[in-house]
């Protein structure tokens, strides 16, 4: 398959141009087929997920809450990501201003691909006061103020990356060494920075409840921790490959082997499920939720 990196070396934070030209080759239909499959039903259930927390007032809770605010980034992603990818290169002769349009539609993918990142570590954080301070934590946390937060990551998240845009892709050229170290911060900032709050959140988590009568709290408590940790954990499975390939593409050239545009792949591939997994851990981990989705389906 014939791939691009950008010129800045960071090929997962903004890919303009996945593919170069039409997709024709067999590895390119391959490719294809595989994120097609994770995509489409990743995508529908993400945005079930949202209606669902919208529509159904038990399970409209401040943790459930946040798990819409992310299933509504990773929706965003994969919509904005898959045209880009996939539907783009089918009809690549018939789009005259394609860097542009690229440009447009990677840029909002990146904004979202960043927000669900921090909304990820939004949910850890509430299960985190949930867990070690749980009156504090029922009080600080309700519904309106996940909302309230998850709006202000929303924000910063697209301050963040327009300024990277104009500073990495419009001002590359006249200030090249600025456009280099600004990468590297968004690199930072987007894939190892939330990982770092994770870590810290984790080990603090479980240093408190070692000795902690809260630890053996009830099961309800408990199957969330889980759930949360599942998903973090699919996070840093389906992103830490691609994290690695940024690091290296930051400090060396692109390699021109087989094996690195397969490694690629199979980056690109990880990213999607990374942002169509999650609604299917709900549905293994939490009975209240696969109740609430059992009704959309009874009359």
């Amino acid at each position: 398959m014939n791939t691009t990196v950008n010129d800045t070396g960071n090929d997962s934070i903004l890919n303009n141009g996945d593919y170069a030209g039409l997709c024709v080759t067999s590895g390119c239909h391959a490719v294809v087929v595989i994120i097609s499959l994770v995509s489409i039903p990743g995508a529908l259930a993400n945005a079930l997920v949202c209606v669902r927390v919208c529509t159904d007032p038990r399970i409209r809770t401040p943790t459930f809450t946040a798990l819409a605010a992310l299933a509504f980034a990773d929706f965003l992603f994969i919509l904005l990501k898959y045209n880009s990818v996939v539907v783009f290169h089918f009809f690549y002769n018939g789009f005259v201003n394609a860097p542009f349009y690229l440009l447009v539609i990677d840029s909002m993918a990146t904004v979202c691909g960043a927000s669900s990142a921090y909304h990820v570590v939004l949910l850890y954080s509430f299960r985190y006061f949930k867990l070690v301070y749980p009156l504090k934590g029922y009080l600080w946390f309700t519904v309106k103020k996940i909302l309230a937060i998850s709006g202000g990551v929303w924000l910063g998240c697209t301050v963040f990356i327009s300024v990277y845009i104009v500073i990495v892709y419009l001002m590359a050229e006249s200030h090249p060494v600025l456009a280099f170290v600004f990468n590297i911060i968004t690199t930072v900032v987007m894939a190892f920075f939330p990982l770092l709050i994770i870590l810290i959140l984790h080990f603090m988590k479980t240093t408190k409840l070692k000795y902690s009568i809260a630890a053996t709290r009830a099961d309800v408590t408990r199957i969330m921790s889980r759930m949360v940790t599942a998903i973090v954990i699919v996070y840093i499975i389906t992103t830490t490959p691609a994290n690695i390939r940024d690091i290296v593409s930051l400090g060396f050239q692109p390699l021109d082997s087989s094996w690195y545009h397969v490694f690629e792949e199979v980056c690109r591939v990880l990213m999607f499920i990374n942002f169509a997994a999650n609604p299917f851990i709900y549905l293994f981990f939490s009975s209240q939720f696969r109740q609430s989705i059992l009704t959309c389906f009874m009359w």
